[in-house]
């Protein structure tokens, strides 16, 4: 959807640009003449403009900010071999419920909700810090 919103975008400036030659053609015939005496055609060349896309952040986002701001002082991504990520999961944890390299934030929630889910506890409660 975004590559057509790109696509369309830049088909509208080059619409635009054309017009505004079409509309003035004095101005365009002064610019030909001082471009060059050539009768050569003018090529544009338009790039698409692509944006990035931001993942969707789990509706806990904000429960799971608390517990990495008080594991770890906030999301810092790969904290070290013992508890790789920002949330305290340990490294037995991280990679027995699918972590791996990617330490994004949407990342480390996932395989928190996994560890969660398989076993039946709720997001860590913040009295205490604790690996889990």
């Amino acid at each position: 959807m975004r590559v057509r919103a790109s696509i369309i975008t830049a088909l509208f400036l080059l619409s635009l640009c054309v017009s505004l030659i079409a509309s003035n053609p004095a101005a365009a015939a002064k610019h030909r003449h001082h471009r060059s005496s050539s009768n050569f055609p003018v090529v544009v060349f338009v790039m698409p403009v692509t944006t990035s896309t931001v993942p969707t952040l789990p509706a806990d986002y904000a429960a799971w900010t608390r517990v990495a701001d008080c594991e770890e002082g906030g999301w810092i991504g790969y904290s070290g071999p013992a508890y790789p990520d920002s949330l305290g999961i340990n490294a037995t944890n991280w990679y027995a419920f699918g972590g791996g390299s990617d330490v994004s934030p949407v990342a480390q929630i996932a395989v928190a909700d996994r560890l969660i889910e398989a076993t039946g506890s709720l997001i860590p409660d913040q009295n205490g810090c604790a690996a889990w």
